[in-house]
């Protein structure tokens, strides 16, 4: 998020909206990964184990630093992050303001964004251990591998 509010203030952002190119590119990106990441997840779906960690694929034995090239690859080619940064900071800040109250907001942007996920998390990883958590968790992921690959396509094929 912060790659993409720093390409928001300085304008980088605005370039890949105008730019046909840049957009598209960064587009077709977003669509490979998001495709890489559904045949990975549905993949992951069918893998039968009654151990719940081993059902929860390769997250579970994820190292910090891949999780985090994952999540950070993820969001940059995600061009709607790009454009929501496009189309919402210009509207709370102007040119005369200083970097200190760019970094402010995006510093309560952050912190309101890590709120929701740490309490979304918390409420998954309980949810997540019993059982028949196992059985459900297998086929959220063959749905959400078909919706991810699925929305790859779509982003792939859609009209600016």
């Amino acid at each position: 998020m912060v790659c993409w509010a720093t390409a928001a203030v300085l304008g980088i952002a605005v370039l890949i909206e105008t730019s046909a190119v840049a957009f598209t590119v960064l587009k077709l990106a977003g669509a490979v990964y998001l495709c890489y990441l559904g045949v990975r997840t549905l993949l992951s779906g069918f893998k039968k184990s009654d151990d719940t960690v081993a059902v929860m694929g390769s997250a579970a034995s994820m190292s910090d630093r891949i999780a985090f090239g994952q999540g950070l690859l993820s969001n940059l080619t995600n061009v709607k992050t790009g454009l929501f940064f496009i189309t919402v900071i210009p509207q709370f800040i102007s040119s005369a303001d200083t970097p200190l109250r760019w970094a402010l907001m995006f510093l309560v942007f952050e912190a309101i964004l890590i709120g929701w996920l740490n309490l979304y998390a918390v409420a998954a990883g309980r949810a997540g251990r019993s059982r028949a958590a196992a059985t459900i968790r297998r086929a959220l992921n063959r749905l959400s591998g078909i919706v991810l690959v699925g929305l790859g396509l779509k982003v792939a094929f859609e009209r600016r």
